[in-house]
C-alpha cells in the first residue's frame, strides 16, 4: 500500500543519509555528497515533509564547504535558510555554525565574525546549550586572532580553557592552548608564548 511504500522509502532516506554522514566524518566527501543527493532525490521523489530536508542541505552544504566548494555550498547553505522555521534548536545552531564555517574556509572573516556574534545571540536565548556557547565563543575567538585583535579574544579566550578544562575535553583543549599561544605572539608577551609551548606540546601529542 502507499503507506508502506511510504515508510519504506522514509527508513531507506535515513540509511542514505546515515551513510553520507558517516562517509563526511571519514573525510571521504565525494561519496558523502553523493548519498546526500541520493537521499534528497528520494525525499523529492516521496514529497517528504519539508522539515526531513533540513539534515540533508545541511549535511551537503558541509560537505561542499570541507571540499571548498563554495558555489555548491552556498546553493545548499541558502536552501537550509529556507527551512529555518521548521529546524529545531540544535539544527538552528549547526545551520549557524555551517554557515560561519563556509565564511571561514573563504577567509572572509567579516562576514565569518557577524555570523558568529549571531549565533552567540541565538544561544543566550537558549541557556541550556552550554556546550554550544563554549563552541562558538572559540569560533568568534579564532576570527578575532585571524583579524588580529587580541584586546577581543582576551577575555572569552580563558573563559572557555576554564570552561573545556571543567569538562575535561581532550578533543577541544588542544585548539584552545594553540589559540592561547597566538594570542600571546599578538599581544607581544613572547616569554608567555614560551611557556606554552610545553603544554601546547603535550596536549598534541595526546
Amino acid at each position: 500500500t502507499p503507506i508502506k511504500s511510504s515508510a519504506a522509502s522514509d527508513v531507506y532516506k535515513r540509511q542514505l543519509n546515515n551513510l553520507a554522514d558517516a562517509y563526511r566524518q571519514k573525510g571521504e566527501l565525494a561519496q558523502s555528497a553523493f548519498y546526500y543527493k541520493k537521499a534528497i532525490y528520494l525525499a523529492d521523489s516521496a514529497h517528504t515533509a519539508k522539515d526531513n530536508y533540513v539534515p540533508l542541505y545541511g549535511g551537503l552544504a558541509a560537505t561542499y564547504t570541507t571540499l571548498h566548494d563554495f558555489k555548491q555550498s552556498k546553493i545548499w547553505l541558502d536552501k537550509s535558510l529556507e527551512l529555518w522555521e521548521l529546524m529545531m534548536t540544535h539544527e538552528k545552531f549547526n545551520y549557524l555554525t555551517n554557515r560561519g564555517n563556509d565564511y571561514y574556509y573563504q577567509k572572509d572573516y567579516l562576514n565569518c565574525l557577524n555570523t558568529f556574534l549571531q549565533t552567540d545571540t541565538f544561544l543566550r536565548a537558549h541557556p541550556e546549550l552550554e556546550w554550544e556557547k563554549y563552541i562558538c565563543h572559540s569560533n568568534i575567538v579564532d576570527v578575532y586572532l585571524k583579524l588580529n585583535q587580541p584586546q577581543n579574544a582576551d577575555s572569552l579566550l580563558f573563559d572557555n580553557i576554564a570552561f573545556f578544562q571543567k569538562m575535561q575535553s581532550e578533543t577541544v583543549l588542544p585548539y584552545l592552548y594553540t589559540q592561547q599561544m597566538e594570542l600571546a605572539m599578538q599581544k607581544k608577551d613572547y616569554k608567555q608564548a614560551e611557556q606554552l609551548i610545553p603544554v601546547s606540546y603535550t596536549h598534541l601529542r595526546a
